[in-house]
């Protein structure tokens, strides 16, 4: 018999799963990780009750004083009352479409939670399928299971057949793109959403009819990315993009200038290779930067521009960069789509620190469209290094990291709920 933990204590709870209990409904408001290998179990300091609010969940996994990897554990917020009193329990971050081994352990932390005292009234955020999504739709009651069993099954057998016909034609699903092999392997595994059933139906049709085109990465012309995650122009080899990264904005950006880099390689009698267009792209740059700005001047056709360049540093392990029009203030980066999915694909608890560099070039400013620039990523190092740009103002500064604050706590749509829920 398993012992049963209280949550009468506000500082953190360390648990082992196999031999210990709980009530979930006892929880107001913690952080919570989870290790499905050795069913470690963490919960972290009470929201308000506690007169320690820790910084992160890094912060509270060291002050547990377990000896597993932060790594390993599948981390989030639980808590119930106000108006959840099923509760709700928020992976923090969000686990995101194409990653099996995050699925694995945020489902694994689902059948915990519902046998410690999650229902089917219990919200679930942050996980494949929806954003926001009931603990019943995910885990039907074990009566429902038990009574489509058999149909699951002919269905299971159905579907199976449909993924070998798919690999038979696309070579063992070498001409697949990843995302369309990794459909077919949830398919198989019988986690798909009925979003998720219904596009793999269409790839089905479209692969045994022969109407199949593996399609561009990000819909960059003609870059392509194998299983292993190696990246082409056309059938070369010339780079490789790791997840998540390479399901983010920055690598579409990257991309972009990827390919663009290996055309004038290619455009000029080069080898479009790795070693050209990544280790040894110095011997290219300036006569590539050159040619770039004289694209650049034709778009604005004797007008000018002024844009910022702007460099975003979670503190930690990752950095981001772009361009975008005008001088903008933080306001309008935070809002924005970059930020907005770098926050969401990367650690935020250390802040960030913030770089906003505003130049000015060519004739009078004008307003410009998005081809105009979408060109300047590949001639800006060669202008600033020939003192071609302008410097027109200048913005440094940090972002401290989101804390829980006491003001109308409740759940919020951010990668980390904050305050009660």
């Amino acid at each position: 018999m398993k012992t049963n933990i209280s949550f009468a204590d506000s500082g953190i709870i360390l648990i082992n799963a196999a031999k210990q209990s709980f009530n979930m409904q006892e929880i107001k408001n913690r952080r919570f990780m989870y290790n499905p290998a050795s069913g470690a179990l963490i919960f972290g300091y009470q929201f308000k009750t506690s007169k320690k609010v820790m910084a992160s969940h890094a912060e509270e996994h060291g002050e547990s004083g377990i000896d597993e990897s932060y790594d390993a554990f599948i981390r989030g917020w639980v808590g119930t009352g106000q108006d959840y009193p099923g509760g709700v329990i928020h992976f923090a971050p969000p686990i995101l479409d194409g990653y099996p081994d995050l699925f694995d352990k945020g489902f694994s932390a689902l059948e915990l939670f519902r046998e410690n005292g999650a229902n089917g009234d219990t919200l679930i955020r942050g996980f494949p399928g929806a954003w926001e999504q009931s603990l019943s739709a995910l885990l039907p009651p074990e009566n429902e299971r038990k009574e489509n069993m058999d149909r699951d099954l002919d269905e299971l057998h159905t579907t199976v057949d449909k993924a070998c016909a798919i690999l038979q034609r696309t070579r063992d699903g070498d001409d697949l793109d990843p995302g369309d092999l990794y459909l077919t392997e949830c398919a198989v595994n019988g986690i798909l959403t009925e979003t998720g059933v219904k596009k793999f139906d269409e790839l089905h049709k479209r692969v045994m009819s022969g109407e199949y085109v593996k399609p561009w990465l990000h819909g960059v012309e003609p870059m392509t990315r194998d299983h292993e995650g190696y990246i082409y122009y056309k059938d070369k080899q010339v780079e490789h993009y790791s997840k998540p990264y390479v399901w983010s904005l920055e690598a579409k950006r990257d991309l972009t200038e990827l390919r663009n880099q290996c055309a004038y390689v290619e455009s000029i009698g080069g080898d479009v290779s790795c070693t050209n267009v990544v280790w040894c792209w110095g011997n290219y740059k300036d006569a590539y930067g050159q040619a770039k700005q004289a694209e650049f001047d034709r778009a604005l056709d004797g007008g000018g521009l002024t844009f910022s360049k702007v460099v975003i540093d979670n503190n930690w392990n990752s950095e981001m960069k772009f361009f975008t029009p005008g001088v903008p203030d933080w306001e309008y980066i935070r809002t924005g789509t970059e930020f907005q999915d770098f926050y969401k694909n990367n650690d935020h608890d250390h802040g960030f620190e913030v770089s906003i560099q505003s130049y000015r070039y060519g004739g009078e400013s004008r307003t410009y469209g998005a081809e105009v620039m979408d060109a300047i990523p590949s001639c800006f190092d060669y202008l600033h290094a020939n003192n071609a740009l302008e410097k027109v103002h200048s913005q440094n500064f940090n972002v401290e990291p989101e804390r829980e604050n006491e003001s109308e706590p409740e759940p919020t749509d951010e990668d980390e709920m904050e305050g009660e829920v």
